[in-house]
């Protein structure tokens, strides 16, 4: 094997590693307390209207999959990079559980998430996300969680 060669596997090898670590990272499970990327929403997510502020939009949003859920707050900068605060909660039976604070900046155009952690619900129970921006809460919409 020739040096470039050597090298040029050992680079690949570096950027499959490095993209499987971000792309890994991502996972509404994985979420640690900086906003995360968003891929868009797939039919277990249930989210509230979104509302638009003066330099940013957000959306309340509850990801369900059989009895485990979260929280979900979904942010969108409209005009310049922001450094946001955002708080994402869980709420089964209007009782508000475990939370997660996110915080860091938002490139201008892009969505970001904020994921709460994931928890099992009691079948039957109606469970929703609650999030919080500066001096607003809002919330999801209420689902059942299936018998």
């Amino acid at each position: 094997m020739t040096l470039r060669t050597r090298l040029m596997a050992g680079l690949t090898a570096l950027l499959l590693a490095v993209t499987g670590v971000v792309v890994g990272s991502a996972s509404p499970a994985a979420a640690a307390f900086a906003w995360q990327d968003f891929y868009g929403l797939t039919s277990n997510w249930h989210c509230s209207t979104t509302v638009g502020e003066k330099n940013y939009a957000y959306q309340a949003c509850v990801v369900v999959s059989g009895t485990n859920y979260q929280g979900v707050l979904l942010l969108k900068s409209y005009s310049w990079d922001l450094s946001f605060y955002g708080v994402a909660k869980n709420v089964e039976s209007t009782v508000v559980g475990q939370s997660r604070e996110c915080d860091g900046y938002i490139d201008a155009g892009t969505i970001k998430a904020c994921f709460a952690p994931t928890v099992t619900g009691t079948v039957g129970n109606a469970v929703q996300g609650k999030v919080w921006v500066p001096y607003i809460d809002s919330f999801s919409p209420s689902i059942m969680l299936p018998h």
